[in-house]
C-alpha cells in the first residue's frame, strides 16, 4: 500500500500533499476537496514543490514545498470545531532554527491555540489546547526528514509523536478551545515562520491511536542502503573541492542553469544531499559531475 493509500484510509478532514509546481492551490488530496492556498514569500512567488526534492517518504515523484520562514504558509479557513483531532506532517530543516518555528496548527488569523511546532532548540513540540507543552526529546538534524504528529481529544491526554514513537509527557487535554477557525501550515504570524521543506501534512478531526501514528511512519518504505554509502563518499568530495557547475538536469528533467557552488548548511546543499540519501539517480548524477569538476 503506497504511503498515501494509508493516510487516505484514516479519513483526515484535508490532506496537503505540498507538491504543486505553480500556482496558489495547495491541493487536499482527500474527496473533501478542502484545498489549502499559498501565501508566497517575500519574492511575491511560491517557492514550492519545483525544487523537485524527494521527500521523507520512499518513491518517485516525491516532493515537498520550501517555506521561507519569514512570510510563506498555507492557509485552509475551516470553522467546524472538533472534539478530538491529530495534526501530521514531514518536515526537514537546512540549519537548527533560532526560534520556534509552526509546522502545523489551528487557530484564528493571529493566534495558535493547537500548535505542532520546532522549537528554537531543535526539538519539537504540541501545545493541544493553547497553553501547556508537550516537549519531545529528538533534536532535529539539518537534512534529515522527520515525522511529526500531535494528537488531542476533549478530557484525554494529548500525545506527542516523532518518527513513529511517543515522546514527551502526555498532558489533559482539557476542553477544546472552540476559538479557533483555520488550520495553517509553515506559520501564523510574526516569528513563527517554518524555514525548510514540509510535505504530506495532514489534519484528521479524531484523535490518531499510537498504533496508527506508528503505522504511517512504517508506510514511507525504506531507502537503499548502497545509494547511501555511495551518497557519503561523493558528498565528501564535494565538500573538499565545491566546483561550480554551469549547466545540470535536475530531477524529473527540469533543467537549472548556473547551478551555485555546493556550500554546507545551505539550501541548495540541503536539497542534493537529500536527493541522494533517497537513491534519486538524478541527484547522484549531479554530484558525480561536481565530483570530476564536468558541466553538461
Amino acid at each position: 500500500m503506497a504511503y498515501s493509500d494509508t493516510i487516505l484510509a484514516d479519513s483526515p478532514v484535508a490532506y496537503w500533499r505540498l507538491q504543486e509546481t505553480s500556482g496558489t492551490n495547495a491541493d487536499d488530496a482527500t474527496a473533501n476537496n478542502n484545498d489549502g492556498t499559498f501565501t508566497p514569500n517575500a519574492a511575491g512567488a511560491w517557492t514550492g514543490g519545483t525544487v523537485g526534492i524527494a521527500g521523507g517518504i520512499a518513491g518517485a515523484g516525491a516532493k515537498a514545498a520550501l517555506f521561507n520562514g519569514t512570510t510563506g504558509y498555507v492557509e485552509f479557513v475551516y470553522a467546524t470545531d472538533p472534539t478530538e483531532y491529530t495534526l501530521e506532517a514531514w518536515v526537514q530543516i537546512p540549519v537548527v532554527p533560532t526560534a520556534n518555528q509552526i509546522i502545523v496548527c489551528r487557530g484564528s488569523s493571529s493566534a495558535g491555540y493547537f500548535i505542532l511546532r520546532l522549537k528554537s532548540t531543535g526539538v519539537f513540540e504540541f501545545m493541544p489546547n493553547g497553553s501547556s507543552l508537550i516537549t519531545g526529546t529528538t533534536v532535529a538534524v539539518p537534512g534529515v526528514w522527520y515525522h511529526v504528529v500531535g494528537t488531542a481529544k476533549n478530557s484525554t491526554n494529548a500525545h506527542l509523536y516523532v518518527n513513529g514513537t511517543e515522546e514527551g509527557t502526555p498532558i489533559a487535554t482539557g476542553t477544546l478551545s472552540t476559538t479557533p477557525d483555520r488550520y495553517r501550515v509553515g506559520g501564523l504570524g510574526s516569528a513563527t515562520y517554518f524555514s525548510g521543506y514540509i510535505t504530506e501534512a495532514a489534519v484528521y478531526a479524531t484523535q490518531l491511536t499510537a498504533e496508527l501514528v506508528a503505522a504511517h511512519y512504517a508506510a514511507r518504505g525504506t531507502v537503499d542502503a548502497s545509494a547511501n554509502a555511495r551518497a557519503t563518499q561523493v558528498l565528501a568530495e564535494v565538500l573538499k573541492s565545491g566546483p561550480c557547475i554551469t549547466r545540470v538536469t535536475q530531477v524529473y528533467g527540469e533543467v537549472m542553469e548556473n547551478f551555485p557552488t555546493v556550500t554546507y548548511a545551505s539550501m541548495v546543499y540541503a536539497e542534493v544531499v537529500v536527493q541522494v540519501l533517497h537513491g534519486c539517480p538524478a541527484a547522484r548524477r549531479m554530484l558525480e559531475l561536481s565530483e570530476h569538476g564536468a558541466s553538461t
